[in-house]
């Protein structure tokens, strides 16, 4: 993966800060978005929303662009992230649709074809996940890495939602999102104990964004006798980023069989 030579060397790093980019891109969209409103929906300009939204909308549109290339270019070394983050920002948009069509009591399509969407997207990061698993479980930790760093970097956005109104949170995105990509370089230029060190410093961060979200939604929370969500969220972080390195790990004896098969 990333292999360099004297010739190509300039291409693979190229490649290498491409592999890296997702995080970035969905974080800063998200700190922008936060600057650029600032204030809650209704205290604001509509031309400011507008464009606060579509700062915010750009990067997510070019990773579900990026990830889908990827995967027509049946995964690239640049493209297991991509891949990732397209799959996360597919899953976060239609569960942001879904509920806005609840609040009026409506669905997407139909009660049923709303839960074959969902299923069919779960499918779809279970296959992408095995394929990754089978060429080796760095390239499955960078699938991994591209699922959680997008839903944990997502949770800084849902601090904007009211009665929240924490945009202050919301900037912390882009740091966030810097980090990230950083950990992601870093795991790519790593080998062994390294490596792995790197995926339990993405989880840490991952978990951080969780737990820093998860102030702005106590209050809210113990008004209304509600048990927290920061140990469902952590584990769910935690499971996106374990899932690839994990099914890697397994696929040795799995692709044994599909030779034999």
């Amino acid at each position: 993966m990333f292999e360099t030579t004297a010739t190509q060397g300039k291409i693979d790093q190229r490649r290498l800060f491409l592999a890296a980019l997702p995080p970035l891109l969905f974080g800063l969209g998200i700190m922008l978005r936060a600057l650029i409103i600032g204030a809650p929906w209704y205290t604001v300009p509509s031309w400011r929303l507008v464009a606060g939204f579509a700062v915010e909308l750009i990067p997510a549109a070019v990773l579900t662009v990026g990830g889908l290339v990827a995967l027509l270019r049946r995964l690239p070394d640049w493209g297991y992230t991509w891949s990732g983050a397209a799959l996360m920002m597919l899953a976060i948009g239609i569960k942001v649709l879904a509920e806005e069509r609840a609040e009026t009591g409506q669905f997407l399509i139909s009660p049923v074809a709303d839960g074959v969407v969902g299923a069919l997207v779960v499918l779809a990061g279970l296959v992408v996940l095995l394929i990754a698993a089978l060429r080796g479980w760095h390239q499955a930790g960078l699938v991994s890495i591209g699922l959680s760093t997008i839903l944990a970097l997502s949770l800084c956005s849902t601090a904007t939602n009211a009665p929240f109104h924490r945009y202050d949170l919301a900037l912390l995105a882009g740091p966030l999102g810097l980090l990230a990509a950083a950990l992601t370089y870093c795991y790519i230029r790593s080998a062994g104990p390294i490596r792995v060190a790197t995926i339990a410093a993405i989880g840490l961060a991952n978990a951080g964004a969780a737990w820093i979200v998860n102030q702005a939604w106590q209050i809210w929370l113990l008004t209304r006798g509600r048990p927290s969500p920061l140990l469902p969220l952590v584990v769910l972080l935690a499971g996106s980023l374990l899932a690839g390195p994990l099914l890697g790990l397994l696929a040795p004896p799995l692709r044994r069989i599909i030779k034999r098969v």
